[in-house]
């Protein structure tokens, strides 16, 4: 088994998002590929029935009637970095965007210490996932069970 010694305790690593991995900030030839667990969600705003539709751009996203096989429609949990990475653009984000008080897709901000308009917490009594820096900006997982 390879193991990666630190020659300090508190070494940090850095997402290169031309190759999509992590390095060692001090030693950048040392890198791991980003595991993906799970299954995609599909998100949708908490009592709306439409989910959250990614077109490719950097702009709020759209919503659109939910579709299980749509790969617009599908993001990605990152429990370490706790956002959300669209399942095909992994350097693609939801972010709350203030100006329009809306969600929308932007450049994951993964070198950022503080991130908090892009970093969700799940909120386990309410079943849905909401914003660190404004508890009362949440996304919820869409069901098939609502769909039917």
């Amino acid at each position: 088994m390879w193991r990666c010694q630190s020659h300090a305790s508190n070494e940090r690593f850095v997402y290169d998002r031309y190759m999509g991995r992590y390095c060692v900030a001090s030693w950048p030839s040392v890198c791991v590929l980003e595991a993906s667990i799970g299954t995609p969600l599909r998100l949708r705003h908490p009592g709306e029935l439409a989910c959250l539709h990614f077109d490719g751009g950097l702009a709020t996203l759209a919503q659109r009637p939910c579709n299980a096989s749509e790969i617009a429609q599908q993001w990605l949990y990152d429990e370490a970095s706790l956002v959300f990475r669209h399942a095909s653009n992994a350097q693609r984000c939801i972010d709350f965007f203030v100006a329009h008080e809306a969600f929308g897709a932007w450049s994951c901000r993964d070198h950022q210490e503080v991130n908090t308009q892009q970093q969700f917490r799940y909120d386990e009594a309410h079943e849905r996932f909401c914003l660190l820096s404004d508890r009362s900006k949440c996304l919820q997982e869409a069901t098939s069970s609502l769909l039917y």
